[in-house]
């Protein structure tokens, strides 16, 4: 995967769990939010205003299914989201949620993410940094774990922000036949832990 870099954001994978419309409180029309898991540990503890990139993971076995593996294995997709981290919320101990403002050209004007707290090595939190977000208000996710994967292995060949938007398709078991991802848009779903929801396909 790309090196670090302070001028450059701070790469984070996550896997899709579903897309949400929601009003803010200073709009009349809904925006687009789509909600990530984090399985992988960040390279540094999340805060508010640091500026991330999020890359997606989807799991090799969709291409070679019945592939034997000793840790989880994962290729990576770019969904053209980045910007800063505006808000942080701990759930107790173990969860902790935040925001990402997508300042990418698309319809995806958020990203609401969660992963695993681990204190000083997934999230740095200050008291100031617990203040409500009005999304917050919204149930974008259950409350179950993420467990970090921190043995997985990271199929990631692309290029430092900005990535280009791109069209690719590859096997998606689920569906019987093949997933499509078209400019950040992907058409059917993933097989991901936790309860299953149904979502018609996804919006960029």
């Amino acid at each position: 995967m790309p090196k670090a870099s302070s001028s450059l954001p701070c790469r984070i994978y996550g896997r899709w769990i579903r897309q949400e419309t929601i009003v803010p409180p200073d709009r009349l029309t809904p925006i687009l939010v789509h909600v990530y898991d984090i399985p992988i540990p960040p390279p540094q503890p999340l805060v508010v205003g640091l500026r991330v990139q999020l890359i997606a993971l989807s799991p090799v076995a969709y291409h070679t299914p019945g592939l034997s593996v000793s840790a989880p294995r994962y290729d990576t997709y770019d969904p053209q989201i980045e910007g800063a981290v505006v808000a942080l919320k701990s759930l107790g101990k173990s969860v902790v949620e935040f925001v990402i403002n997508n300042d990418r050209p698309g319809k995806v004007h958020y990203a609401y993410v969660a992963m695993q707290y681990v204190p000083g090595v997934t999230a740095k939190m200050g008291l100031w940094e617990t203040t409500c977000h009005w999304m917050f208000a919204h149930e974008m996710r259950d409350c179950r774990p993420v467990p970090l994967e921190a043995n997985a292995q990271i199929n990631d060949n692309l290029p430092h922000s900005p990535t280009p938007r791109a069209q690719f398709t590859y096997p998606n078991p689920e569906l019987g036949g093949r997933d499509t991802l078209v400019v950040g848009v992907r058409v059917g779903q993933e097989t991901r832990g936790g309860p299953k929801k149904s979502t018609a396909g996804r919006s960029e």
